[in-house]
């Protein structure tokens, strides 16, 4: 755990680290989830009520978490809205919001959003835990935050980041400073949209990383 907000985006003052293009569906389980259910789901909306899923931000115009615990986030530096998505909503019922919108982020403007510790429920890494997003990456020129825990790549917590040749990379912190970090010999091309998670089991302290529902 730590004191550190939950950011989308946007992670500390460094504007190298800002992530350039858009965000769409993030979302955070507080268990490891599995390949198959990975691989299931990262195509479609979800409802919110999910079991495990702490926080789900559709970033539909909006910053709301669409889960029962109320992780909702403020605006960084005021980020827009695009229309461009990687996919709209399922047709099975229960049929979740439709996904009509994506967080499109600017490089070196410090735009983001995020979540204080204070006021976040379930967000840490204490535990098992998953998190998921589609990005479309503009430009990559330094190791650029995704979905992060913690400011400026020390103390702890984790991240899930992009990084210079498009590959993905996540790493956790521990209280004593040691690292667990994993990078991905595949890369995410410039201009198209992918699916990235990051899976961290604890009694391992193992990270798998996952491109459009694949274990890398």
């Amino acid at each position: 755990n730590n004191t550190e907000p939950f950011s989308i985006g946007y992670g500390g003052v460094d504007k190298a680290a800002q992530f350039d293009g858009m965000i769409d569906d993030a979302r955070f389980w507080n268990v490891a989830r599995t390949d198959v259910e990975i691989a299931t789901n990262y195509q479609t909306a979800l409802v919110g009520n999910e079991a495990n899923l702490m926080g789900y931000w559709q970033l539909n115009n909006d910053y709301q978490d669409t889960t029962t615990n109320g992780n909702h986030l403020t605006s960084y530096h005021n980020p827009s809205f695009s229309t461009n998505v990687p996919f709209g909503a399922p047709a099975p019922p229960p049929t979740p919001s439709p996904n009509t919108h994506s967080l499109d982020l600017e490089y070196d403007s410090l735009q983001g959003a995020e979540i204080g510790d204070s006021t976040q429920t379930g967000l840490e890494s204490s535990g098992d835990f998953t998190v998921e997003a589609w990005v479309k990456p503009e430009q990559i020129t330094y190791g650029t935050n995704v979905v992060v825990k913690r400011h400026g790549g020390t103390g702890k917590g984790y991240g899930l980041l992009t990084y210079p040749g498009g590959y993905l990379y996540a790493d956790v912190i521990d209280g004593s400073n040691n690292v667990s970090a994993a990078k991905t010999t595949n890369s995410l091309p410039l201009g198209e949209w992918h699916h990235v998670a990051m899976v961290w089991k604890e009694a391992t302290h193992e990270i798998d990383l996952y491109i459009d529902g694949v274990n890398q």
